[in-house]
């Protein structure tokens, strides 16, 4: 079932998480280029993606030539920048007082198993505060496991709209 209501929120400019989620659903081709209008996008279709560098070179590639990023590996680590990027706005930003405290300890813990390719790796006697979100709960017993066998992809942008409305409450 779709739920567009909280695509809908989590899509809009005034929310902290919204340029990483624009840049999630924009690199994973969640959302047609083509059909999201940039002011800056040629008219001639002609989509290019360029780089400049110090020597003030530009690398430049077409949009088309690009690799297809339908496969399973480049959406888990799309999905995996998400969550540090995302995670590392709000841990430097005040705001984050808002956030529950077994919320914040369950991003702390997805954004480590995504920093450490994308499986939990707990030290010492991690976890050691309660991490919950929703249904699931980070446990010991979750050492060693690869992060999209415990959440899903999808998850992580209720997730995050879940997140942005504490903010907003």
């Amino acid at each position: 079932m779709a739920n567009n209501k909280i695509i809908s929120k989590i899509l809009t400019s005034d929310n902290i998480f919204f340029q990483n989620i624009l840049h999630f659903f924009l690199s994973t081709h969640l959302i047609p280029l083509k059909e999201y209008s940039f002011p800056y996008l040629p008219k001639d279709g002609e989509l290019l993606v360029s780089i400049k560098t110090t020597s003030g070179d530009i690398l430049a590639t077409k949009l088309n030539e690009l690799p297809n990023p339908s496969s399973k590996d480049f959406i888990q680590l799309s999905t995996r920048i998400l969550i540090n990027g995302c995670y590392e706005i709000l841990k430097e930003n005040p705001i984050n007082r808002k956030v529950s405290p077994e919320i914040m300890e369950f991003f702390r813990h997805i954004r480590n198993a995504s920093s450490h390719n994308g499986s939990f790796l707990f030290i010492r006697n991690e976890p050691t505060k309660l991490a919950r979100w929703r249904n699931l709960e980070i446990k010991k017993d979750l050492d060693k496991t690869e992060l999209f066998d415990f959440i899903a992809i999808g998850d992580i942008i209720l997730f995050l709209g879940d997140i942005i409305q504490e903010i907003e409450n």
